[in-house]
């Protein structure tokens, strides 16, 4: 290409189709399927930041199941729907006081939404319920290490509402 990316694999009526890999000017690589010009099907991709992708594409977008994981060592394991995190999933990552956490449950438009369970990795801390775009938000159960428990409602990540602890 002109400008300095490169394509090893199979073309279709001059566009890539079939298996190939592409290397980018900036050190992208995508080793996987093509159709019709578009990432299509089985792949791996690194990107030049160090976060890589090993999944499904469909039509050009994340599609079916994949792991993606960042520079900073954060994964998730789990379905995309058109580029985002969507469906079930898993996954794991490190807040800035180095917390590790571990969301396993259901994903909307790239953001915690349904049933789901978050555990704070460290302590044994535990939220088992509802989210709502990202916050713990509806019925819900936290358990912390000592046996302590608080079962009810939540908004925006706090309990809100009727609710017990014990």
């Amino acid at each position: 290409f002109v400008n300095g990316s490169e394509y090893r694999g199979r073309w279709k009526n001059g566009k890539l189709d079939g298996r190939g890999t592409f290397v980018g000017e900036d050190g992208y690589v995508y080793e996987g399927e093509w159709k019709y010009g578009k990432r299509h099907g089985t792949c791996k991709e690194k990107f030049p930041d160090g976060m890589q992708f090993e999944g499904e594409y469909l039509e050009g977008c994340r599609h079916g199941r994949g792991k993606l994981t960042w520079p900073n060592g954060s994964v998730y394991e789990g379905d995309f729907v058109n580029g985002k995190r969507e469906g079930k999933g898993m996954q794991k990552w490190r807040d800035q006081d180095g917390t590790l956490y571990k969301y396993d449950g259901d994903w909307l438009n790239d953001k915690q939404h349904g049933s789901a369970v978050l555990a704070w990795w460290e302590d044994g801390s535990k939220y088992n319920g509802e989210f709502v775009l990202g916050s713990r938000e509806g019925w819900g159960e936290f358990l912390w290490p000592n046996g302590s428990r608080y079962e009810g409602q939540w908004k925006r990540g706090r309990p809100h509402g009727r609710g017990f602890f014990r």
